[in-house]
């Protein structure tokens, strides 16, 4: 198997070996593979004609003085002491290294005893000594003369990391030798952490017990059982067996409950342990929302310990959380959905309504979480949380959902009434479990009392529509008794069926008229939604404004009136051209999912980062997010956003001239579809640039103009502008006044550009050409902006206008270097500069550089006046003035799509 990620290392170890000097110590945790690149190292030098010997130090041997060097000595016997072995050893590894060049592996030396030490470093010590290659663990304490090889600059220290994550997905993917899916490559990164060794432990364990299996050429994770052969559970117990009984038992602690805050440490009576575990690299204190948490360092210990648990330990500790928790008073959220499951995991279900109230919370809960964050930052999210460090869940952590069924279960056991008995079907829902959800109902209805009950309605509603795409089923649920609950819902479904316009009436009046804030909050959500979707973005941006904050305050009784709003909010940004803006929330949000762990949260967020990519032409940047986002709604998509992705991924391809990948992603969206249409027009747009990269621009632009048409027809009025506009970037003729007036009704400055760059093309205008490729690059819009410079470049070009041709042309080439290979038609159309010969090329490049008339004719060996004419020929054909801009234009003539004649002209 192939060596990942140390290629950098190896490389080190090679020069430090051929520049004479005399050892490198490998330092790393247990697994980083330390030993594999020893060894890589010894074989790169055999290649080289160096002999190579290997010692290993080993946990039994520690106890027998010199016992690892033993074998390389050809020790005499008798009673001869330790010194004068140690003589012998030196001696016979010097004479070693008389006829021919030695590297010497010391595999695990901070196992070696004092006198093998001391031998270790006598060896490196000689400069005529042995190239020295030695291995150390990084959290366990080395013998001193091992020690003082870096301490006093004998030998290179080198700290191995993890593998990163493009790494260990290399690593997948060679263990596998085959296609794998984005999301098993997800999972095993968040299990593993890139430790190589658990990585492929992880992967072994997989495959063996049916965890990762190969559907259709491709390797899918499946939820199942613990992926943890024996070897890697013996690794883990390994690396805590220094600890005493008290570490230990934290650590159980901490992998049956997750990270806990250390007030709850210490009420534990951990306090002094968790210092200990902490020296010794087995947990890690994390700072979160300006409290310390306390964590097991790696997720696979907390997967390994967990299921070492016996049962009956296992509840008794919980019952010791539930008591510490209890005890330091619940505060926040997730600290009732923690108190609700661990009282589940100990045998107490005797309160139901804290069950029911804990799975309200979970259901949907990062969402939640995210309006307490947005409530701390004043609703707006500051570029400062950027980056902020994840902390992934272990691979097999309950999402959620799965939280909310678990304890809605519970409380229906425990005889819970129709709210709890919704809330479980609910849950069911999301995960897709029809059959189990709708026996719930089912039974529910039967009573005249519960049928009409709200809480069963909306659930039965979900089953109709997010279960079986059936709108008119779940309406008929709706509107059999007026709820202002039941009403908002409807309104949803009906933005959800592409029907913004038939959304407004029925929420608008909710907003002041409903009785409760929730349902307020909630209507406010969806006809900020519906007004952006319609074009009228000032309206829905301000019903954000003046709802948001109220709403932030009401999360607990309903998270998803949060997210209704802070899409509306991120659409109208994106749609008016506040790209800035938009990716700041999308990127305040990505962050507190990748930190709380949340996929649902990921999955969303994922998705938006991957629109405003797009929207900014960073092809290949959008094709990633999207990839996750699709890899991460395959375990669970309730509300079916996942055939819009594939959908977009689709474009991203499409844009990059990848027709295929594009494609294969189009039928896994079509394979998708069920009840929603609301992002028809993005599926189609999608379908139109597969067609135009493919070459069939006929195609394309009845695709687009066909879903134009249909998307005007329902009032999604910058939907329609966006596919009309598409028909421009695809080379078509494009109804400008049609397209003018559509953008007129739309409360939108970059629609307005987008019909100015209509019109610009159809009237071969290069001055407005030039002003709407200013225009989008202000926005951010950077292929947009391309285009319209490729657009330029060419009527300049027709008009024989060489210098506006070519500052167009570097334009162009500026900005498509920022768009990540992206191909599109109108790039294509766009002109090359005027090939330059060899000679004419040679003579541009050295006046480039500074050179004069007459020493660019000395060094080519031609007259001045022939240099003269050479050079006033490239001025011409590159549209240049001036010496000083010549490198500019014969690097966009390279660089870009511009090319010179080569060999084809002498």
């Amino acid at each position: 198997m192939a060596l990942f990620g140390r290629s950098e290392e190896l490389r080190f170890v090679a020069a430090a070996r051929r520049d004479g000097r005399r050892g490198v110590v490998l330092a790393g945790e247990a697994g980083v593979g330390k030993s594999r690149l020893a060894r890589e190292a010894l074989a790169a030098a055999e290649f080289d004609g160096w002999s190579c010997e290997v010692v290993v130090a080993t946990a039994s041997s520690a106890g027998v003085p010199l016992a690892p060097f033993a074998a390389l000595v050809a020790h005499r016997g008798g009673e001869a002491a330790a010194l004068d072995f140690i003589h012998e050893g030196l001696s016979t590894l010097l004479a070693a290294t008389a006829d021919r060049r030695l590297v010497l592996m010391v595999d695990d030396a901070h196992l070696l005893d004092e006198a093998s030490a001391a031998l270790l470093h006598l060896i490196i010590s000689q400069a005529a000594g042995p190239f020295v290659v030695a291995t150390v663990r990084s959290d366990e304490q080395v013998p001193d003369a091992v020690a003082r090889l870096w301490r006093d600059s004998i030998a290179e220290r080198v700290d191995l990391q993890p593998l990163s994550r493009a790494e260990t997905d290399a690593l997948v993917h060679d263990m596998l030798e085959g296609d794998v899916d984005a999301g098993a490559l997800r999972h095993v990164w968040q299990a593993t952490a890139g430790n190589p060794l658990f990585v492929r432990e992880y992967v072994l364990g997989a495959r063996e017990t049916g965890t990762l299996v190969q559907e259709h050429a491709s390797w899918r994770w499946r939820t199942g059982a613990l992926a943890a052969t024996p070897r890697l559970r013996d690794l883990v117990e390994g690396r805590i067996r220094a600890l005493d009984a008290a570490g230990r038992a934290l650590l159980e602690v901490l992998a049956l409950g997750g990270g806990l805050e250390l007030p709850m440490i210490d009420r534990l009576g951990f306090g002094p342990a968790a210092e200990a575990a902490e020296a010794l690299g087995l947990v890690a204190a994390n700072p979160s929302r300006r409290r310390l948490s306390v964590a097991l360092a790696h997720p696979l210990y907390g997967e390994v310990l967990a299921r070492s648990v016996p049962p009956l330990r296992a509840r008794a500790i919980h019952r010791k959380l539930v008591e510490a928790l209890e005890a330091h008073g619940p505060r926040r959220r997730v600290d009732l959905v923690r108190l609700a499951s661990w009282r589940l995991q100990a045998g107490d279900t005797s309160d139901r309504d804290a069950l029911i109230g804990a799975a309200r919370h979970a259901y949907f809960g990062f969402f939640e979480d995210l309006a307490g964050q947005l409530l701390r930052r004043g609703a707006a999210p500051h570029a400062e949380t950027a980056g902020a460090r994840p902390v992934p869940p272990s691979a097999d952590a309950d999402t959620e959902i799965d939280v909310a069924t678990n304890l809605a279960r519970a409380a229906l056991d425990r005889g819970a009434d129709a709210t709890g008995a919704a809330e479980l079907a609910r849950a069911l829902i999301w995960q897709n479990r029809l059959d189990e959800a709708d026996a719930i109902l089912a039974e529910l209805e039967r009573s005249p009392e519960l049928r009409d009950d709200a809480e069963v309605a909306s659930a039965r509603a979900a089953y109709w529509f997010w279960g079986h795409g059936d709108f008119d089923a779940a309406v008929a649920r709706l509107t059999a008794k007026p709820n202002d609950a039941l009403d908002c819902f409807r309104a949803g479904l009906t933005i959800q069926v592409g029907n913004p316009r038939g959304a407004l009436p029925i929420v608008l009046p909710l907003i002041e008229g409903a009785v409760r804030p929730i349902d307020r909050a909630r209507a406010a959500g969806t006809a900020a939604g519906a007004q952006v979707l319609l074009g009228q973005c000032g309206a829905g941006l301000e019903l954000v404004d003046q709802h948001l904050a109220t709403t932030l305050t009401l999360a607990a009784d309903d998270a998803l009136a949060v997210t209704d709003l802070v899409v509306a909010q991120f659409y109208g940004l994106r749609l008016t051209g506040r790209l800035d803006e938009a990716a700041q929330l999308a990127q305040f949000g990505h962050d507190a999912a990748s930190t709380e762990g949340s996929t649902d949260g990921l999955s969303l967020f994922a998705g938006a980062l991957g629109m405003i990519a797009l929207d900014r032409g960073r092809v290949a940047t959008a094709a990633a997010y999207l990839r996750d986002m699709v890899a991460m709604l395959a375990e669970r998509d309730g509300l079916q956003n996942r055939c819009w992705g594939y959908a977009m991924l689709a474009t991203a391809y499409a844009l990059m001239g990848e027709v295929d990948a594009a494609s294969a992603a189009m039928r896994h969206s079509d394979g998708l579809r069920r009840g929603t249409r609301f992002y028809d027009s993005d599926i189609e747009l999608a379908r139109a640039w597969i067609l135009a990269a493919s070459g069939d621009q006929r195609g394309a632009i009845a695709v687009a103009s066909s879903a134009a048409a249909r998307a005007e027809a329902v009032g999604m009025l910058p939907a329609a502008t966006t596919l009309l506009h598409a028909i421009v970037r695809f080379g078509g003729p494009v109804p400008v006044e049609h397209l003018e007036a559509v953008a007129r009704q739309i409360d939108s400055p970059v629609t307005t550009t987008l019909a100015q760059h209509a019109a610009a093309v159809s009237r071969g205008d290069a001055g407005t050409l030039e002003t709407v490729a200013s225009e989008f690059e202000s926005n951010g819009m950077l292929l947009l902006a391309a285009e319209a410079w490729a657009a330029a470049g060419a009527l300049h070009d027709d008009a024989g206008r060489s210098a506006p041709r070519i500052a167009a042309q570097l334009h162009m080439h500026r900005l498509t270097t920022e768009c990540e290979g992206a191909s599109t038609p109108a790039l294509h159309a766009a002109p090359a500069v005027t090939q330059l010969t060899p000679r004419e090329q040679e003579v541009a490049r050295l006046a480039a550089q500074g050179m004069s008339n007459v020493t660019i004719a000395e060094k080519l060996v031609l007259s001045v006046r022939t240099v003269e004419s050479h050079l006033y020929r490239a001025f011409v054909k590159l549209g240049v003035e001036h010496r000083r801009d010549i490198e500019a234009a014969l690097d966009a003539a390279h660089g870009g799509r511009l090319s010179t004649a080569g060999s084809q002209m002498q």
